[in-house]
């Protein structure tokens, strides 16, 4: 691997892990007793915003020897197809479901499609999306997933609520699949995992929002 190839993963690496650290604490906002009372009985448009391309990192021996041990986890340069081949759906749904239930249960919203009056939009968009090896276990996979949600006033461009969230990180390296278990049987484990991580995420979401 030549040193600007390497040199150019090196930066998607740094720019990953602090898009990570800052989506996992930025903008979170806990709808305010005025807000909540102002969303009673409103309309209500939901959107999702384009997801980020799927991305998974490998291990790199040529990458470790030019770059040093941060250089072991290179981006795998045919993700988006694998995302394509193993029909690898973006999970942002999960979370705005989630949180349609909890607007319409709890202050009475109408949602609305697209094109129709609405006073208050729900966006909730995908913003990490793939699978990574383990920091000490190179062997091991998981599925890494981040998300942001917001609530916003149309009439007047304000923000109402907002939360973000990041699950990732190999958290049993002994009953992790490896690369291929991954993707075998069409993916299955990796669906799970960006399944199970979606459920937690739409979970913290809709706590930060709400409080509870």
């Amino acid at each position: 691997m030549s040193y600007l190839t390497g040199r150019k993963i090196y930066m998607v690496i740094i720019c990953l892990s602090t898009f990570s650290v800052l989506s996992g604490c930025a903008n979170n906002k806990q709808i305010d007793t005025s807000g909540a009372s102002a969303i009673q009985n409103k309309k209500l448009l939901i959107t999702t915003g384009e997801r980020p391309k799927f991305i998974i990192t490998t291990p790199s021996k040529g990458f470790l020897a030019s770059q040093g041990l941060l250089g072991f986890i290179a981006v795998h340069a045919l993700s988006e197809d694998l995302a394509v081949t193993y029909n690898i759906k973006d999970p942002a749904l999960t979370i705005s479901r989630k949180l349609k239930q909890r607007l319409s249960a709890q202050h009475k919203m109408h949602v609305v499609e697209k094109g129709q009056y609405a006073q208050y939009e729900l966006k909730v968009m995908s913003t990490a999306f793939g699978a990574a090896h383990g920091t000490l276990n190179f062997s091991k996979y998981s599925a890494n997933y981040g998300a942001t949600a917001e609530l916003r006033d149309l009439r007047n461009n304000s923000i109402i609520a907002s939360a973000s969230c990041v699950e990732h990180g190999l958290k049993n390296a002994e009953q992790a699949p490896t690369y291929d278990e991954l993707f075998a049987n069409q993916a299955k484990r990796l669906k799970d995992g960006l399944n199970a991580r979606a459920q937690r995420c739409a979970d913290k979401i809709v706590n930060t929002i709400f409080g509870n």
